[in-house]
């Protein structure tokens, strides 16, 4: 729970995210281009990505720049090539590694780590669910880039009940000075916030802008199904 943003990690990613697919003409050949959120799934000798609708995408050209592990939540930017029974070929075009956190109860954690939290600004670029996944495209100021900064989604357990749950979104920049606009994709696994026997809870989402302003947004999360879905 306690990772941090380091550096200026995916700052540059795609200056807007493509909500679907746009098609072109290339040698003849018609392509579709995609960026969704996922998973992988296998290790880096053979692994897909099983996107946040349930879409396997299996990897038949390019390559991940980054570190491939099972488990890892990223987004991908890819091209499809075919479509096969059970998902997609697609040739991999960029592959960003997504920090993932569980959202803070300050009932369970010391004393030193909600000092730790802070109270410093940020801007929210987007946010949408996906899977099991609260997806926020942040945005901080900052002007070091050896400072870590630290964002979580902390529960208000005075306000939340089984039927809606509040989340705040802190951040500590640690004294590092506002100057630069920097983008950062966070998911928080909303899972565990919906009680046993229901697959809804209402969701809200608050935190402070740069510009001294309360901002708040709000929508229903669904608990993903079972059941895989093949279709783009």
């Amino acid at each position: 729970m306690w990772n941090r943003f380091s550096r200026y990690a995916l700052w540059m990613l795609m200056g807007a995210v493509l909500v679907g697919l746009s098609s072109c003409k290339k040698e003849g050949e018609s392509y579709r281009f995609g960026v969704s959120y996922g998973n992988i799934v296998g290790s880096a000798d053979s692994y897909h990505i099983v996107t946040d609708e349930g879409t396997n995408l299996y990897v038949v050209e390019g390559a991940s720049a980054t570190e491939v592990v099972d488990g890892q939540r990223v987004m991908a930017n890819y091209s499809i090539v075919d479509r096969v029974e059970t998902g997609y070929n697609i040739r991999l075009n960029f592959l960003y590694n997504i920090l993932t956190k569980d959202p803070v109860f300050l009932s369970k954690i010391t004393w030193d780590e909600r000092r730790e939290i802070g109270d410093d600004p940020l801007n929210v670029r987007s946010m949408s669910f996906g899977g099991k996944y609260l997806n926020v495209n942040i945005e901080v100021m900052r002007k070091n880039p050896e400072v870590a900064h630290f964002i979580n989604a902390v529960v208000d357990e005075q306000r939340s009940d089984d039927q809606t749950v509040y989340l705040t979104l802190t951040h500590n920049a640690y004294g590092d000075e506002a100057s630069i606009p920097v983008a950062q994709w966070v998911s928080f696994d909303l899972s565990t916030l919906v009680p046993a026997g229901q697959q809804q809870i209402n969701v809200y989402v608050e935190w402070t802008n740069y510009q001294g302003e309360e901002c708040q947004d709000s929508g229903v999360f669904t608990l993903p199904s079972a059941s895989s879905d093949t279709s783009l």
